[in-house]
């Protein structure tokens, strides 16, 4: 047998987050290497740390090991090169009088004195490969000129935790080690340090956010590095980090790592880290310029003093940021002359973003041409930036000229969305909504910023809606329910699902009702069903925490049992969605509706009855919620208050498929009577049950593991009628036939290992036909099966395991034919 229930440090993260390929292989070997310059031979480490080294009852023979190397000419050698890289950063404390920095190294060094010896934890781990070239690295940047002393100190005071454990020792050195790198290096470092600190801190939110997980302490690098080092992140290129096991396994955690590679794509582009660089860059300029002017008003008009103090600044950051041009930090008058130093990064993102592409460290990024105007060398070119922004590129043509980027004025970008008259002329009709929507945003944030800051930002967040940003506008700006609603209203729309996610639980936090509606309105994508079922497992986690019910404990204790005073975490969010809505989108009568639905036709019973005018009039209240913002609610409140999830679940204890077919019908008959989306449809494939499975799981999922074979087939058989009827798309088709296995994996309770093996080997064989009808990819089967990886998706892995070998054997085959 060659699959294993726990993989090697091995996962499906194959991403290079945006950089080129070529780039992110070659930065991150290095990396591995040492990130030390390194002449001759290089240093000298201790061996990698082995597997299972956190485990207790190794620790004597770890010792042997480490005891072996300390006594090694090589560990000589590494205390000797180690003394070094520690007394040159202690020296440099001292001669710039960095008393907090001091202290921290003195706690260092006692730490080695107190744990001389090979003792697991104890002073090899100082030598580590993944720790002293860190320490190396510190060290070297402390002499690098280009860096200037007050970051170089700053860098050091930042140092925190010596007297701590090694992994801590190992982080804080290493984040040092980065932060200087990005400040001394050229644009390629500039760009992989701050995508590290950029990607560290999403992360840490992302593994805060999974239910799994709550409890552990992403703050401890114990926790942290390991996953970074799986997501493969810049700064985390040894593959031994992975192995860190003192807090937790993450060979456990596949999906989470998986799902949080996806988010991290969509938070983190290449674009991102050119705006926090132009930041960066535009803050250096005016400190080192207000510096050489001794502080006065800045004024690029009155003579050439200024002006030329601001070309000798220019000329020191091309080494950082790539070539850069004077005119992007500088405000023109309404001439074209320079007035003073601009607070707009617009430009300098352009140019630094120009530079990555240039230097191949990313891809080029989208840009849409808008206008051509004027001939020959006055001619003036619209452009759009990934959506962002408009610029205009000016001449350029001639032989000799160079062309000029600006910010276009409003009354350029009302030219351009001003139909001109006649048949071949320009018109507007050529810009889809997306473009027009961000130029008239453009415009109107220009005739709005100089009498109110804020209005600038809140345009700037409504064309690219990071979380810090859409926190500043929803939580910190002070805005009225009625102006926060009336920018939701224009800008929401053209939003993708994970700023709307974003933007979702942030509102849901605020209890205010008008904007949380606007919100809901204005989601035109795909995704909210992912959105919700993060809401419900976040509940679970506010009920795990609050659990005082001893029959619930560990992994499953996601909510007590009704009998403990609280509802199940679904009907809570519902609950608190209802009453935070309140006379803005009503819920309370279509929920009673519902709930007496539920109580006509209970889960469990025959529910042939439920069709007749007891469905109709159902299906008029969710009509009435649906004509409103609350239509994304139509699926929650059908599993949960219409009682359409428990019923689904009480088919397992049927003895065939008939009672599901009923479901399955009732289901058909919701899809057509609301005239639901593909996505919605797919979604209603879920179970729940109030003592076993609290949050939502899909009934895929729960059905394989649960080793029920007949409802395994009866699901693809529906699957594929609704396919045929167009009611089901193939992305609602993937969702239904290859879900998601954390919950049902949890909560499902363990039955025989002939029924997995069978219901297994049923489902393998409809997964190949429904490829074959078209109902999934060749490329869906290939991720299923975890042909880039070691191990397959995590419902295949869970059932391979409560199936025994025989299932596992069966899994392999079927791998081997999808390579």
């Amino acid at each position: 047998m060659t699959f294993h229930s726990l993989s090697p440090w091995t996962t499906d993260v194959q991403t290079s987050y945006g950089f080129e390929p070529a780039f992110f292989d070659r930065t991150q070997a290095q990396e591995a290497i040492s990130p030390v310059v390194t002449t001759g031979s290089g240093p000298t480490n201790a061996p990698e740390r082995p597997p299972g080294y956190d485990e207790p009852m190794l620790a004597n023979d770890f010792r042997k090991l480490n005891g072996e190397f300390l006594k090694s000419t090589d560990a000589e050698r590494a205390r000797s090169e180690w003394t070094v890289a520690f007394e040159t950063i202690l020296d440099f404390a001292r001669a710039h009088r960095l008393q907090k920095a001091q202290d921290q190294l003195v706690a260092l060094r006692d730490f080695r004195r107190d744990n001389l010896g090979p003792a697991v934890g104890g002073e090899i781990e100082l030598y580590r490969p993944d720790y002293k070239p860190w320490m190396e690295a510190v060290a070297q940047h402390l002499g690098n000129d280009r860096i200037s002393l007050e970051v170089r100190c700053e860098a050091l005071q930042r140092i925190d935790g010596l007297g701590a454990c090694p992994a801590r020792h190992r982080d804080e050195f290493r984040q040092a080690a980065l932060w200087l790198k990005g400040m001394g290096g050229g644009l390629g470092e500039s760009v992989w340090c701050k995508f590290s600190a950029l990607a560290l801190g999403q992360l840490t939110e992302l593994l805060r956010a999974e239910p799994q997980l709550a409890g552990h302490d992403f703050t401890t690098p114990h926790a942290l590095t390991p996953f970074a080092a799986a997501l493969r992140l810049p700064g985390f290129s040894r593959a031994s980090e992975r192995q860190d096991a003192y807090v937790l396994d993450i060979r456990l955690y596949g999906e989470v790592i998986r799902r949080c590679a996806a988010r991290l794509e969509e938070r983190l582009t290449m674009t991102l880290v050119a705006e926090r660089l132009a930041e960066e860059c535009l803050r250096d300029v005016h400190r080192t310029l207000s510096a050489k002017v001794s502080g006065v008003a800045i004024d690029l008009c009155d003579g050439t003093a200024h002006w030329t103090r601001l070309q000798e600044t220019m000329e020191k950051l091309p080494a950082r940021y790539g070539d850069l041009q004077l005119l992007d930090v500088v405000d023109l008058d309404e001439d074209g002359l320079p007035r003073s130093l601009t607070d707009d990064t617009r430009l300098l993102t352009l140019r630094i973003r120009g530079n990555m592409t240039r230097l191949q460290i990313a891809p080029a990024p989208r840009e849409t041409f808008l206008e051509r105007q004027g001939v020959a060398g006055d001619s003036r070119c619209f452009m759009l930036f990934e959506d962002k922004w408009p610029y205009v590129v000016e001449g350029g043509s001639g032989k000799d000229s160079t062309p000029r980027r600006r910010l276009p004025t409003a009354a350029e970008i009302d030219g351009l969305l001003r139909p001109a008259p006649g048949p071949h002329s320009p018109s507007t009709r050529r810009f889809d909504e997306t473009t027009r929507r961000v130029l008239t945003a453009y415009a109107d944030a220009l005739r709005t910023k100089d009498l109110d800051p804020a209005a600038a930002t809140r345009e700037r967040v409504a064309a690219n809606p990071t979380v810090e940003g859409l926190r500043i506008v929803i939580e910190r700006q002070g805005l009225d329910d009625r102006a926060l609603t009336a920018w939701l209203d224009d800008a929401a729309p053209r939003w993708d699902a994970a700023a709307l996610d974003d933007a979702l639980q942030l509102l849901i936090g605020s209890r205010r009702a008008a904007p949380l509606a606007a919100l809901l309105a204005a989601w035109r994508v795909e995704g909210f069903a992912d959105s919700w079922q993060r809401c419900v497992r976040d509940q679970a986690v506010r009920d795990r925490a609050l659990n005082t019910d001893a029959r619930i404990q560990g992994r499953d204790a996601d909510g007590d049992l009704p009998d403990g005073g609280r509802r199940p975490p679904q009907q809570q969010m519902l609950a608190r969605i209802e009453q935070q809505l309140g006379a803005v989108a009503p819920l309370a009568a279509t929920r009673v509706c519902l709930q007496a639905f539920r109580e006509r036709h209970p889960p469990g019973s025959d529910r042939k009855e439920a069709f007749g005018f007891s469905l109709h009039e159902t299906l008029d209240a969710l009509r009435r919620v649906r004509a409103g913002p609350a239509r994304l609610l139509t699926v929650p409140l059908l599993a949960e208050d219409g009682g359409l999830s428990e019923a689904l679940e009480s088919t397992f204890f049927a003895h065939n498929a008939e009672r599901l077919q009923d479901e399955l019908d009732l289901i058909f008959n919701v899809a057509i009577g609301l005239e639901l989306s593909p996505e919605e449809t797919a979604t209603l494939l879920q179970v729940t049950s109030r003592d076993r499975i609290p949050v939502p799981s899909p009934f895929g999922s729960a059905a394989l593991l649960s080793g029920r074979l007949f409802l395994v087939d009866c699901l693809f058989d529906w699957v594929t009628k609704m396919f045929r009827r167009g009611l089901l798309d193939p992305s609602a088709a993937k969702r239904v036939l290859l879900p998601d296995a954390l919950e049902a994996a949890q909560a499902v309770p363990r039955v025989p290992n002939g029924k997995v093996f069978q219901a297994l080997q049923r489902y393998l064989e409809r997964l190949d036909t429904a490829r074959d009808l078209g109902l999934l990819k060749s490329s869906d089967l290939v991720v299923a099966a975890g042909t880039s990886s070691d191990t397959p998706g995590a419902l295949l892995r869970s059932a391979a395991e409560r199936g025994g070998a025989v299932a596992a054997a069966l899994l392999e085959k079927w791998r081997s034919k999808h390579r």
